[in-house]
């Protein structure tokens, strides 16, 4: 009576071991070939990228699913050329925009030289000029070797030797931004692009406009007035660096976008 009883009990916990079980290989070929219904989908969409993503997810969870990643190959090689065919128009547009954005904040400035021994600056028309004979400021934009040192400054004179350290800089609207300066032992001095770039972004992205400045050094202080053409050229000196950069680093993408464009198209045809 017992055997009758227990016979029954081993042969339900053998079949719910073997159910429980499975064949590792075939769960994850199951479970990819699910994700790979959503590939589809996202293909048909087209959600290029979306479908990249979801290969390569699939690649890393389910390493046994061989069968299935292997078809996937040529697919994946397939939507990342359609993605990148897609992106591409969308670079050049970002592209053509920034080179008209140069080309407009370029018209306004002018070549100056400042030394022999050092490449021509741009400067912003109405403030080129000599830095003597007072206190003045004046936005350089680089050229040349001296582009990728230093992309744009502030040239600034005290009038005197101050020994200049910091700018006190007052805007239209009230704001008030302390400016460092390099230690300078002479009435001239210069502030570097990553020193002005605060002062320089509010007032692009705000529309403000500096209205004084107060240099100060170890030796006294000197406020300086600020020209709607010197303040101007600030903004200006800051969109155009920005906009020089920006376009570098889109043509770059560019570039690698073709090359990975040509290596999909490869794999397609392998």
């Amino acid at each position: 009576m017992k055997a009758k009883l227990i016979l029954p009990l081993i042969a339900a916990a053998l079949i719910a071991t073997s159910c429980g079980s499975g064949d590792p290989r075939q769960q994850q070929t199951d479970s990819a070939m699910a994700m790979k219904v959503r590939v589809d989908s996202a293909i048909a969409a087209g959600q290029y990228a979306e479908a990249v993503a979801l290969i390569d997810t699939i690649s890393k969870r389910y390493p046994l699913a061989t069968d299935v990643r292997k078809s996937l190959i040529p697919v994946r090689a397939k939507a990342m050329e359609d993605s990148i065919v897609k992106a591409i128009p969308q670079l050049d547009l970002g592209i053509a925009n920034l080179k008209g954005a140069i080309d407009t904040e370029r018209a306004k400035f002018v070549s100056q030289s400042t030394s022999a021994n050092f490449p021509p600056v741009l400067v912003y028309r109405g403030t080129q000029g000599a830095m003597t004979g007072g206190a003045r400021i004046q936005a350089r934009v680089s050229t040349g070797d001296e582009e990728e040192l230093n992309p744009w400054y502030l040239a600034v004179s005290a009038g005197k030797n101050i020994g200049i350290s910091s700018l006190q800089v007052s805007t239209r609207s009230g704001a008030q931004f302390t400016v460092a300066v390099p230690a300078s032992e002479y009435e001239q001095a210069t502030v570097p692009m990553e020193n002005m770039t605060p002062l320089a972004r509010h007032l692009s992205d705000t529309g403000d406009a500096i209205t004084s400045i107060t240099a100060s050094g170890s030796r006294g202080t000197v406020r300086i007035p600020v020209t709607a053409a010197q303040s101007d050229g600030v903004t200006a000196a800051y969109r155009l660096v920005t906009a020089r950069d920006s376009l570098r680093s889109l043509l770059m993408v560019r570039e690698k976008a073709e090359r990975i464009l040509q290596l999909a198209r490869d794999q397609s045809v392998n």
